[in-house]
């Protein structure tokens, strides 16, 4: 945000990872966005009980552990859980004044909200600096600790039995996988989605066919849009 944000000024700033692609076309997205002007796309929701380890406790090896499999993070990831099981032991515990939040870590946010969560990048580091996945935690709860649940998309839905205020407008589907990862036969299922800007996840190295077939989608749609 800090990068993007000394480059230029921008109505939106969109968090997207290298495995996600515009389902719509880049004027349909434009246009979404002028027509909802000044609405934050992120999703909230009340941080569950078994989050608040997350933050209470220094998980000093995350950053080097990672999703890795070597020997040495394997070590530090064991030597972390102890860490986290001595500070338990003991009570050494932090961040008892925060009421945590949760939520996905892809957004579309106005400047004027980067701007603010970038005012407040010292506390953000000082609190959640040595978390455990801080990256689905921080923003919602300095967002919603601070007034921003009138500025979200107007939405509201119930997820087992979660409530989550906001929309992001990313097609993920956590039935099929952690998120499932799309494949050609789903082709027909993503572009005739009736809302979402944005899905995730996709992967070259399992389907490079729908990668290539929804690049065409979008671009074609782009093409039709600018000659009507």
């Amino acid at each position: 945000m800090k990068t993007a944000s000394e480059m230029n000024h921008y109505d939106y700033y969109h968090l997207l990872s290298g495995e996600d692609l515009p389902i719509k076309s880049m004027d349909t997205i434009h246009k979404f966005f002028n027509n909802n002007i000044g609405k934050e796309f992120i999703q909230i929701e009340k941080a569950f009980p078994t989050d608040n380890d997350r933050i209470l406790y220094r998980h000093y090896f995350q950053e080097l552990c990672g999703k890795g499999s070597t020997a040495v993070q394997k070590c530090l990831y064991l030597i972390q859980k102890l860490s986290v099981k001595i500070q338990k032991v003991f009570h050494i515990t932090r961040n008892n004044d925060i009421v945590l939040y949760r939520g996905t870590n892809w957004f579309s946010l106005t400047e004027e909200c980067v701007q603010f969560a970038l005012h407040n990048r010292e506390w953000i580091e000082k609190k959640f600096k040595y978390c455990y996945c801080g990256d689905e935690l921080f923003l919602q709860t300095l967002l919603w600790n601070n007034g921003y649940q009138s500025k979200l998309f107007d939405s509201k839905t119930e997820f087992d039995g979660r409530v989550i205020y906001g929309k992001a407008f990313r097609l993920q589907d956590w039935s099929r996988g952690k998120p499932y990862v799309w494949e050609y036969e789903n082709y027909e299922e993503i572009i005739s989605d009736p809302e979402n800007l944005f899905a995730r996840k996709f992967d070259a190295k399992a389907d490079s066919k729908i990668i290539s077939e929804i690049k065409k989608f979008v671009l074609n749609s782009s093409s039709l849009l600018q000659e009507e």
